[in-house]
């Protein structure tokens, strides 16, 4: 009788095993990973390419994507929860960082795929807040770098309010940005403001022209043009003619001139300035 008994438990354990094999295996995401997901799909989503090298989308395929969601609008909860969901520590970047190898990469699909950033060309898509808050951080890190650390571009644009001049000037980087701050302290200065003329300068035979940066008026009566260019851009390419063109007006209209560049905008003490002497 206890045998008998026994051989029924056992016999029990075996179907429940035999069951819970077969409903396992019909939930359970398809991949191996051990998730559940939802009701009638094999796996979850985006689990059908693990462990499996994805097929690079065709410049066709990736067209028909954005144009199908060209024009779609998000409610703000719905950007609110992708925010809360990839904020901080869930990011998949968080401390991450590409390598370069990576970088060209990503550079070299984005000139096939010849896609247009989002905001190239427009205006008003960042708030004056948070333009500053942009150009604090740049400022900060180039300070501890001592110039433009490399995969930080120096692209930040807005308007400083100047005291001094009791009105806005735009500045196109973070460079123009901290001599404009420079300026305002020294009190050897009057006024200042980009500068609103051109000066031409040749290239391979043809004439062209540009605006210097930065027009500077001296309580003692001098005048100076202040170019504000990266070291490693000074003698580069065209800026080479800009400069020389920028000495030579320089001489001839009875002005000083001066190129600003890191070593002298962040310089973690400047006690001495010796423009407009």
């Amino acid at each position: 009788m206890l045998m008998l008994l026994i051989q029924v438990v056992w016999r029990r354990i075996q179907i429940n095993l035999i069951f819970k094999e077969i409903l396992y295996s019909s939930i359970v995401c398809a991949c191996g990973c051990g998730n559940f997901p939802k009701q009638g799909n094999a796996y979850i989503l985006g689990h059908n390419w693990k462990g499996k090298k994805r097929e690079p989308r065709s410049i066709e395929h990736s067209q028909n994507l954005s144009n199908s969601l060209t024009g779609r609008k998000l409610t703000n909860s719905h950007r609110e929860n992708i925010s809360k969901a990839v904020s901080g520590e869930k990011h998949p970047m968080y401390g991450k960082h590409h390598t370069e190898e990576t970088r060209k990469q990503i550079a070299e699909t984005e000139k096939k795929l010849k896609r247009i950033p989002w905001n190239k060309g427009k205006k008003g898509c960042y708030s004056e807040e948070s333009l500053n808050r942009f150009s604090i951080a740049t400022i900060k890190v180039i300070k501890e770098n001592g110039g433009i650390p490399p995969g930080l571009k120096n692209t930040i644009k807005g308007y400083f309010y100047s005291i001094k001049n009791n009105k806005e000037i735009h500045y196109e980087s973070s460079y123009e940005l901290e001599a404009y701050n420079i300026l305002e302290m020294l009190d050897k200065v009057r006024s200042y403001d980009r500068c609103n003329f051109f000066i031409p300068y040749v290239v391979e035979g043809k004439t062209k022209r540009y605006i210097p940066d930065i027009f500077v008026d001296y309580f003692n009566g001098v005048k100076e043009i202040i170019e504000v260019k990266p070291k490693d851009l000074i003698n580069k390419g065209k800026n080479i003619f800009k400069i020389e063109a920028l000495k030579t007006y320089c001489l001839e209209n009875g002005f000083k001139y001066s190129i600003w560049d890191e070593s002298f905008l962040f310089m973690k003490d400047i006690c001495i300035i010796k423009g407009g002497e």
